[in-house]
C-alpha cells in the first residue's frame, strides 16, 4: 500500500473559483474511467463513452451527422450541484489535497427526507421502503458523492473521507445514511459498503443495475 501523503479540508462554499475548478476537474477525472465510463457523450443521441474507448476524432460514431462529443459532466453543472448540497441542511463537502494543493479526492452529503430523496433520485416508492426499514422520527443523510483519482487509490483516502463525512453526519444528529451506487459492473463502493452494514433497500432495474443502500449511522464501524 502506498503512503497517504494527502491532507484533508472541509469546504463551506465554492465562492473561490480556483478551488471550484480543481474540484470539478477531479470529479470529471474520477468518473471518466471504469466502471462509470462517464467521460464524453453525444449531444444529439446521448450515447456515452469512457476515457478508454472514446472516439479518437472526438465525434459521435453513432450519428449520421457525427456531432462533436461534449463532456459527460460539464464543469458548471458539477460546481452547481456541489454548491446546492452545501446550501442544504447539514451539507458536507470534504476534499483530499496533495502537496501541490491539487484536489485528489472528494466526499459530500447532506440531510434530507425519504420523500425528497424519492423525488431527487426518481425512484417511485423509495420513501415507502425507507419508512418500512427505519422507524419514524429518524433523520436521514444522503451520501451523495465520493471519489478518488486513480493514481491516488490504495492509500485509504476514500476511507478517511468517509470517516469525516460520518463524523459530520453524527455531529448534526443524523441517524440513517443512504446512498446510490451501481452494481453492473460493480463499483468499489458497492463491494465495500455491505461490509460496513449497509443493505440494499431498492433497485432501479436499469442497465447499470443501480441500487439504494442504507444503514444506521451508529452501527458503522471502520
Amino acid at each position: 500500500m502506498q503512503k497517504n501523503t494527502c491532507t484533508y479540508r472541509k469546504i463551506n462554499n465554492l465562492d473561490n473559483a480556483a478551488e471550484a475548478e480543481k474540484l470539478a476537474r477531479c470529479y470529471q477525472e474520477v468518473f471518466a474511467g471504469y466502471p462509470w465510463n462517464e467521460y464524453k457523450k453525444c449531444p444529439d443521441c446521448g450515447v456515452r463513452w469512457g476515457k478508454e474507448d472514446a472516439p479518437e476524432d472526438g465525434r459521435c460514431s453513432k450519428c449520421d451527422a457525427t456531432p462533436v462529443l461534449v463532456d459527460f459532466w460539464a464543469k458548471e453543472d458539477v460546481i452547481n450541484d456541489f454548491q446546492k448540497q452545501l446550501q442544504s441542511s447539514s451539507g458536507v463537502l470534504c476534499v483530499a489535497v496533495n502537496s501541490r494543493d491539487e484536489i485528489t479526492g472528494f466526499c459530500s452529503g447532506y440531510e434530507t427526507t425519504p420523500e425528497e430523496l424519492e423525488k431527487h433520485l426518481q425512484l417511485p416508492e423509495l420513501a415507502k421502503w425507507l419508512r418500512c426499514y427505519f422507524p419514524n422520527g429518524v433523520r436521514f443523510g444522503y451520501q451523495d458523492e465520493i471519489g478518488v483519482l486513480d493514481s491516488y487509490r490504495g492509500q485509504k483516502i476514500a476511507t478517511e473521507l468517509f470517516k469525516k463525512r460520518m463524523e459530520d453526519f453524527k455531529a448534526s444528529g443524523l441517524d440513517i445514511a443512504v446512498l446510490r451506487t451501481k452494481t453492473m459492473p460493480p463499483t468499489i463502493t458497492f463491494k465495500w459498503y455491505p461490509r460496513l452494514g449497509y443493505s440494499v433497500i431498492q433497485c432501479y432495474h436499469d442497465d447499470d443495475c443501480r441500487v439504494i443502500m442504507a444503514t444506521e449511522i451508529k452501527s458503522i464501524q471502520l
